[in-house]
């Protein structure tokens, strides 16, 4: 029968138009063989493509054949037709597999896993309950489509895994055709599928692999936009480090490594370093501080009554590297680590030999710097991934930067505001490159 065309509705969903100019240009020329299928109630069933290119061509009515079917049942019917059609990208055929397990357990709601399963175990336990006639939805697409089993269930995962957002960005990219690659794109989790079609829909991609590899290397170089001086990784607290201490929660503080200022006028500060170290220490913690020789017996003098005296190490400095003492007339190619520990020590065992590289004093970033080969050897001797370390004399950062580039929590202090703004710059940049290869690896 002939239809108005302006009666016929369209279901929402519709798969993108293909080609309808020349289909337009073929029913000019040889008219519609085929009529379209549309519901007692003027819905479209089948014919999609056939009935935008009459539109196009100025038709009113349209030959159509009127089913009777409910409104599940011509949405099914719709669907099954596009389903055996070639042109549809695996995207497009994922989506119109998962809105027919809809529609089919609509009607067959008998045939949901869960119900499936649970009528399974009822037989197994030998209760009387009979089988549905009704076939799976899976047997019921086999049978209608022709296609595999495995098939199905792969392009259904697609449809339920993909992120409707991401889906909407690759749609009219090639990847909306390939089924290998969609599969590893629903296989992530939605952040990361999210940043992969970015980097395909933009072009800077044309595949998975490629997109990761870009994302991994700008997650490596990209620093940080605002320095900021805290993170899950680092904190860094500008003042005068015994102020600055209250602030820390007692008790929480894995080691100390710090190298305060060595001239006589500082001697005090070690007084003030060991009952900060007591107070933030865990039990057992250790407070390792390196000094000059010089004043040895008078900083040992002003800790030990707070503090328990553990052991002394040699942090040897060889090559060019060796401090002239002049008043002492002494060449030294080493200097103390004084090792204290907050009540018992109960750690591994521990060489009392740390060293830095050959000619690797770092003055940088500050005039008493020290090296990060050394604060590594240090570091390694000490404390274990995850722990805490405090630096109160922080300078130019040096500690910080190794600590968290071993992935431990730092810390810092310092008075010298221009230290700190150095120190944050630097802490920062390596905590952003260590959260970018924590995110590389995942996404690998």
């Amino acid at each position: 029968m002939e239809v108005a065309i302006d009666k016929i509705t369209v279901g929402e969903g519709r798969r993108e138009l293909r080609d309808v100019d020349e289909l337009a240009k073929s029913i000019k020329e040889i008219g519609l063989l085929n009529p379209i299928t549309i519901t007692k109630d003027y819905r479209l069933v089948a014919g999609y493509h056939r009935l935008t290119a009459c539109k196009k061509l100025g038709w009113t009515t349209i030959p159509a054949n009127v089913v009777d079917m409910d409104k599940i049942d011509a949405e099914l019917a719709e669907i099954d037709e596009n389903l055996i059609r070639n042109e549809l990208t695996v995207l497009e055929r994922t989506e119109h597999l998962k809105r027919r397990k809809e529609l089919y357990e609509m009607k067959y709601p008998e045939t949901k896993q869960g119900q499936a399963q649970a009528l399974g175990m009822h037989q197994k336990l030998g209760h009387n309950v009979s089988t549905p006639s009704v076939p799976t939805f899976v047997e019921d697409t086999v049978k209608k489509t022709g296609r595999g089993r495995q098939t199905i269930y792969e392009e259904l995962q697609i449809a339920t895994r993909l992120d409707d957002e991401v889906k909407d960005m690759i749609r009219n990219t090639d990847l909306a055709d390939r089924k290998k690659d969609l599969l590893k794109l629903a296989r992530m989790d939605k952040e990361e599928q999210k940043k992969v079609a970015e980097k395909i829909k933009s072009g800077v991609a044309k595949d998975i692999k490629t997109a990761k590899k870009v994302i991994k290397q700008e997650e490596r170089t990209t620093p940080p936009p605002d320095l900021p001086a805290v993170s899950d990784r680092y904190r860094i607290l500008h003042g005068d480090f015994v102020q600055m201490a209250k602030q820390i929660e007692p008790e929480s503080v894995d080691v100390i490594i710090t190298d305060p200022p060595y001239p006589k006028e500082y001697l005090d500060l070690y007084e003030d370093l060991a009952i900060v170290a007591r107070d933030l220490l865990k039990p057992g913690g250790s407070l390792v501080v390196m000094v000059g020789q010089s004043y040895l017996p008078e900083i040992l003098e002003k800790m030990t009554p707070h503090i328990r005296y553990h052991w002394t190490l040699a942090y040897l400095t060889p090559g060019g590297q060796s401090v002239q003492l002049w008043q002492r007339k002494v060449n030294t190619f080493w200097k103390p680590l004084l090792w204290f520990v907050n009540g018992d020590y109960t750690g591994d065992w521990i060489g009392d030999v740390a060293k830095s590289a050959v000619n690797d004093n770092d003055k940088r970033f500050h005039h008493w710097g020290q090296s990060e080969s050394g604060m590594a050897d240090i570091i390694n001797r000490f404390s274990k991934p995850g722990d805490t370390i405090l630096d109160p004399f922080m300078g130019g950062g040096t500690t910080g930067v190794v600590a968290v580039s071993m992935n431990r929590k730092f810390i810092g202090i310092d008075i010298d505001q221009k230290a700190v703004e150095t120190s944050k710059a630097r802490i920062a940049e390596v905590a952003a490159y260590a959260e970018g290869q924590a995110r590389a690896d995942r996404l690998a």
